[in-house]
């Protein structure tokens, strides 16, 4: 496989990133492999939100709060710790689940997760089949037309100069001369 941006070789279809861009190759390899077309990706019907998801994560944290909190504060009269410790855990559990819930419910999206098309999707922007290459955008070679005269720049033009520090030295050798 070769990577799509500047061309080079790549050890296998496994790497994640170019070797010598660093561009990410991840989909590649699965584009390759079905000749261009990206698969379509099924989601199922039961599909939730952005929002029911939050507002389930909110609930993981307060069921969390509520198994470590009791084992906190039973360390903590073990230990003689400050009673703080054991206020703290419990806003901190407490805190966390509301500030998560309502987020989820004030500024996530109660829409559930995108479906998928059902058909594939040439990853070639303008080809006619799954399979074709893109249309021409190149100009064809009938359409050129040589420089007209006077455009060409004659090679003597064209000298090597020598190095700066070869001007440099030139330089410093006349002026000792003087």
């Amino acid at each position: 496989m070769h990577c799509p941006k500047c061309g080079q070789q790549q050890i296998s279809d496994e790497i994640r990133y170019c070797s010598c861009c660093g561009f990410l190759l991840t989909g590649i390899a699965e584009i390759v492999a079905n000749d261009g077309i990206l698969p379509a990706r099924t989601v199922s019907k039961g599909t939730k939100s952005k929002r029911t998801q939050g507002l389930k994560q909110a609930a993981f944290i307060m069921i969390l709060g509520i198994v470590l909190v009791p084992i906190w504060i039973a360390f903590l009269a073990a230990t003689n710790g400050p009673p703080e410790l054991a206020v703290a855990a419990v806003f901190f559990f407490l805190g966390s689940a509301i500030l998560r819930g309502a987020y989820a419910f004030l500024f996530q999206s109660n829409e559930p997760l995108e479906f998928a098309s059902s058909q594939p999707q040439p990853v070639f922007h303008g080809a006619s089949e799954p399979n074709a290459l893109p249309r021409q955008t190149s100009v064809p070679a009938d359409a050129y037309a040589a420089p007209g005269t006077g455009a060409w720049r004659d090679t003597n033009d064209l000298g090597v100069r020598g190095s700066v520090t070869d001007t440099t030295t030139k330089l410093l050798s006349k002026r000792e001369s003087r």
